[in-house]
């Protein structure tokens, strides 16, 4: 019994194999068909199919969709599309952004998921408006990317797609809230790649000679959609070789106090759900110009360097120096020093640029080497308490301190030692 029972069994596992294998066999077979149907009857003529094409690209992008011509061929294990002579249509049917041509590599994940998937994108010479409206809405070349008007298919298709690159681009920046003149970047190049949720991108680009050499930004995000911003965090990086920070001023949110100011810098702005929880600069400058409040002289700087950090804490925040040194023109020398200083209880606060008579905020200072002579010199340019002045004045001995620290309280007027 025993016996008759295994070899019935063993024969119904061979002939579940051969099933197995037939079946796969089979879907080999249809596959195999499916890609030489694709590559030798369906790309040679696949004007025939122009029409499907444009309503596939206009599902996936939630616009209306133009276009000219469309070539294709074969390209590694996947079909190539160049599409020639595209135009994007608002919902009225108007023409929102022209693109000469567009190399695609479909991927087989469109067979999968059952929409439109890339295994790149590749753009020639666009040319883009990008624009932020007076209610402070995103719009590129028409199409809002977030307020009540949003259509978030566009920005979220990006997010689905392996790789985009642009090349030569030329894009404008018009900052309607801001009222500031339109900005012009030209040659810009545009690496994007996404791998599920996490997202790198890579931008060069040409501003106007007067403001700054070429722009290079980096960033790495983790983000679902952009449907929900704060479920996003992760690290950008600009770098300037030389720029003219005051030039700036009308298109980025730099102190009023600057008024001229030019050199290298580069930066590292960290966001941790959807908004930003660190910045770190590091700057290299020459003839700079600020003046921290009215009722203070003004500071010139003949060379400035180092390293500056601001991160947010709850109820308050940190600003670091490093290697932080300059010269000034009436010949003072600040020797490069490392400074901290953390500040709590400042949710009251509206302006924290003058800590100047604000009664409930506390905190510390420290720092590696402070010259006494050269720390009553700064003391003369900072927005702080003249009482908080003379005392922190008074902590340190004469000559230069290793490693003193300050702790603050009340309206930052009462120090003592630690």
């Amino acid at each position: 019994m025993l016996k008759n029972s295994l070899k019935i069994a063993g024969h119904t596992f061979v002939l579940l194999r051969r099933i197995a294998l037939a079946l796969g066999l089979l879907l080999v077979l249809a596959a195999a068909g499916g890609v030489l149907t694709l590559r030798y009857g369906v790309l040679p003529n696949i004007e025939h199919y122009h029409k499907g094409i444009t309503h596939a690209v206009s599902n996936a992008i939630g616009l209306p969709v133009e276009i000219g011509r469309i070539e294709a061929d074969w390209h590694g294990i996947g079909p190539h599309l160049r599409l020639s002579d595209i135009h994007v249509l608002d919902k009225q049917q108007q023409s929102i952004l022209a693109l000469q041509r567009i190399d695609v590599v479909v991927s087989w994940m469109s067979v999968l998921t059952g929409e439109l998937r890339l295994a790149s994108v590749e753009i020639d010479q666009p040319n883009l408006t990008v624009k932020r409206d007076v209610h402070g809405v995103l719009h590129i070349s028409g199409v809002p990317l977030e307020g009540a008007y949003a259509d978030n298919n566009f920005s979220n298709m990006l997010l689905n797609q392996s790789r985009i690159v642009v090349r030569g681009g030329h894009i404008s920046w018009l900052d309607e809230k801001q009222a500031a003149p339109l900005l012009v970047f030209e040659q810009v190049n545009l690496i994007i790649e996404n791998d599920g949720n996490n997202h790198r991108f890579a931008m060069r680009a040409t501003p106007p000679a007067a403001l700054s050499t070429q722009l290079d930004v980096r960033g790495d995000f983790y983000g679902k959609s952009f449907d929900d911003l704060s479920g996003w965090s992760g690290e950008m990086f600009t770098q300037f070789d030389y720029a003219d920070l005051a030039a700036w001023k009308p298109w980025l949110p730099l102190p009023s106090a600057l008024k001229q100011g030019r050199g290298a810098l580069r930066g590292w702005l960290e966001v941790e759900e959807g908004k930003i929880s660190r910045v770190t600069t590091d700057l290299a400058l020459a003839e700079v110009q600020t003046q921290l409040a009215e009722n203070l002289p003004q500071l010139d700087i003949h060379v400035l360097s180092g390293r500056l950090g601001w991160r947010d804490v709850p109820l308050g925040l940190e600003v670091s120096l490093e290697k932080f040194s300059f010269k000034l023109f009436n010949g003072f020398v600040l020797k490069p020093t490392d400074v901290f200083v953390s500040l709590s209880n400042l949710s009251h606060l509206s302006n924290l640029g003058n800590l100047q008579g604000k009664e409930s905020s506390s905190g510390d200072i420290r720092a590696n080497l402070i010259e006494l002579d050269g720390l009553a010199k700064m003391m003369e340019y900072l927005p702080l308490d003249s009482q908080f002045k003379k005392q922190v004045c008074r902590i340190f001995a004469a000559g230069s301190s290793r490693r003193p620290a300050v702790e603050m309280a009340g309206r930052c007027s009462q120090a003592t030692a630690l």
